[in-house]
C-alpha cells in the first residue's frame, strides 16, 4: 500500500475545490472541513450535545419508551336523590351537559358496578353531596374494588360529613370527597362501586340529571 504525505492540496487555479471522484476514505485520525454537503444517511455515534439546528418532520410511530399522555377520561353523575344507605349507588349516567368532554374509551357501568375499558392504572374520584331536612348526623361516600368481580369488596376510601339541621324548612348540605388510585390489570375480575352512608337512615344522598352533585371521576394515568 501506498502512502501519500502533505500538508495541503488545491485546485489547479490555487483557488478550485479539489475533487475526488471515487471518494475518500478516512480508516483513522480527524476529518475537518468549514463545512459539509450531502446526505448524512449512513452517519452514526453522533453526540447528541453536538447537534444543533431545526429537527426535520419525521414519524415517531416506532419510538418507544415515549408516553403518549393521559388517553382516558371519564365523569359519571348520580342522576337522582334517595335516602337511606346505599350499596352500591346504581343511578348513574355519564354527564352531557355543560360542554362535558371526555378522553378515551368510555368506562361501562351495570347495576352500579363500573367496568374498566382497556388496562391501566387509574385515578378514581368520587364527590359525594348530601343533605337532609328532619336527620341530624353525618353522610358518607365510599369507594370499593374488588379483585374477583364481586365476590368480596375492599373498602379504598371513604369521606364523612356532618349535618345539623336548623330548620325543616331549608335543608342542610354536605359534601364528602375521596380518591383512590388503581392498577386495573384484569378488565374481567377488578371492577369498582360507590356506596352512601346515611348516619340516621334519613339523609339523602343528592343526583339530578341536568346538573352534576355526586360524581365520579376515572382517569387513565398510564399503563400498568
Amino acid at each position: 500500500m501506498s502512502e501519500i504525505r502533505v500538508t495541503n492540496i488545491i485546485g489547479e487555479t490555487g483557488t478550485d475545490a479539489v475533487n475526488f471522484s471515487k471518494g475518500i476514505n478516512i480508516s483513522s485520525g480527524v476529518c475537518t472541513a468549514t463545512s459539509f454537503v450531502g446526505s448524512g444517511a449512513n452517519l452514526t455515534s453522533l453526540p447528541a450535545g453536538n447537534l444543533t439546528g431545526t429537527l426535520p418532520a419525521i414519524s415517531g410511530a416506532n419510538l418507544t419508551g415515549i408516553s403518549a399522555g393521559i388517553e382516558m377520561a371519564q365523569q359519571w353523575r348520580l342522576t337522582s336523590s334517595s335516602s337511606g344507605n346505599q350499596t352500591p349507588l346504581t343511578a348513574w349516567e355519564a354527564v352531557d351537559t355543560g360542554g362535558q368532554g371526555n378522553i378515551g374509551s368510555a368506562m361501562s357501568v351495570s347495576s352500579g358496578i363500573f367496568t374498566y375499558p382497556t388496562t391501566g392504572i387509574y385515578l378514581i374520584l368520587f364527590t359525594l353531596s348530601g343533605y337532609s331536612d328532619n336527620h341530624t348526623q353525618n353522610v358518607i361516600g365510599t369507594i370499593s374494588h374488588t379483585l374477583n368481580n364481586g365476590g368480596g369488596w375492599i373498602t379504598c376510601g371513604s369521606g364523612f360529613d356532618g349535618i345539623y339541621d336548623f330548620n325543616n324548612s331549608y335543608p342542610s348540605w354536605g359534601d364528602t370527597f375521596n380518591m383512590h388510585m388503581v392498577d386495573i390489570t384484569d378488565l374481567t375480575n377488578q371492577k369498582t362501586r360507590f356506596t352512601y352512608g346515611a348516619g340516621q337512615g334519613g339523609e339523602y344522598v343528592h343526583g339530578n340529571s341536568n346538573y352534576s352533585y355526586t360524581t365520579a371521576t376515572f382517569i387513565r394515568l398510564a399503563a400498568t
